[in-house]
């Protein structure tokens, strides 16, 4: 088909803006590389990502679904998500250094219980592993999965 349904290319592949499950309109799976198993397009994609500057005054280089980031003190930092997630309940993967030398032991964190994860923001916290303080890194990362609203 042509237009604005699919277009398959002359070289087999298929060209579409929208892809919408046929039996159920949140279920599209992906036959797995060893072709025995699937995997559910939806749920294997990250629902937003940030790259950002956590020195000096902060900011985002790069970002997916993010609307943006408060500095809320040494290492800490607070990340809002553009499009909320269905609930708080969603997994943030990070990771963050500074790249300057090998000496560098920085270690990424999420924050406390007390300061629990919301469907619109999470807060982040990088810390020195040698002593256990707060510190501000060049560059941090996060990641999100889980079920958008």
């Amino acid at each position: 088909r042509s237009g604005s349904t699919a277009a398959v290319t002359g070289a087999g592949f298929v060209k579409v803006d929208n892809i919408r499950g046929n039996t159920a309109a949140n279920s599209v799976t992906v036959v797995a590389e060893g072709g025995s198993t699937t995997t559910n397009l939806q749920q294997g994609l990250a629902k937003a990502w940030l790259s950002m500057n956590g020195t000096g005054t902060i900011a985002v280089r790069d970002s997916f679904n993010m609307t943006g980031i408060t500095d809320q003190g040494v290492g800490l930092t607070t990340v809002t998500i553009a499009n909320n997630m269905g609930s708080a309940e969603y997994s943030v993967g990070g990771a963050s250094g500074t790249f300057i030398d090998n000496s560098d032991n920085v270690r990424f964190g999420l924050s406390t219980a007390a300061e629990a994860p919301t469907s619109t923001l999470f807060r982040t916290i990088t810390r020195e592993a040698n002593d256990d303080t707060n510190r501000d890194v060049t560059y941090s990362f996060a990641q999100v999965h889980g079920d958008l609203a």
